[in-house]
């Protein structure tokens, strides 16, 4: 199946939710892998609300980056960018179970600020952004 046809509303679609993303952000945040993982409490069998503990570090310094949770519970992290003129040079995976990050294959397209949305099929479309620096890419791929 060919993503060509609805990658005019894709794109949309992306501009809006950045620009309402960019619209909502009037103080910076910075927030690490590490602090945003919960604290599991086994005693409860549940992950205990407002808890937070530190986990493995990813693989790369990443902001402006994606993160989608997949079916399994893993956390997908895609593209982003280590300095302003440099996008990071792929993706890794987050598994609660190991609580450890694990490097994926490059992307075919480096970039930061785009969308990843997981389809149906579980698969994760990655869609637009920006290539390094401000240069926009209209580029997708699963």
């Amino acid at each position: 199946m060919s993503i060509a046809p609805l990658l005019p509303r894709l794109l949309a679609a992306a501009a809006t939710s950045l620009a309402l993303f960019v619209a909502s952000c009037a103080d910076e945040l910075a927030v690490t892998a590490a602090e945003i993982v919960p604290k599991h409490d086994t005693r409860q069998g549940e992950t205990s609300a407002g808890s937070l503990t530190a986990t493995a570090a990813m693989s790369a310094v990443r902001m402006a980056h994606s993160a989608s949770t997949l079916r399994d519970g893993r956390v997908l992290i895609v593209g982003g960018f280590t300095t302003e003129e440099s996008a990071a040079q792929g993706a890794e995976i987050y598994a609660p179970d190991t609580e450890r990050f694990s490097p994926l294959p490059r992307l075919n397209t480096l970039r930061h600020s785009h969308t990843a949305s997981v389809l149906p099929s579980g698969k994760v479309l990655i869609v637009g952004g920006f290539a390094a620096g401000t240069s926009p890419t209209v580029a997708a791929e699963l």
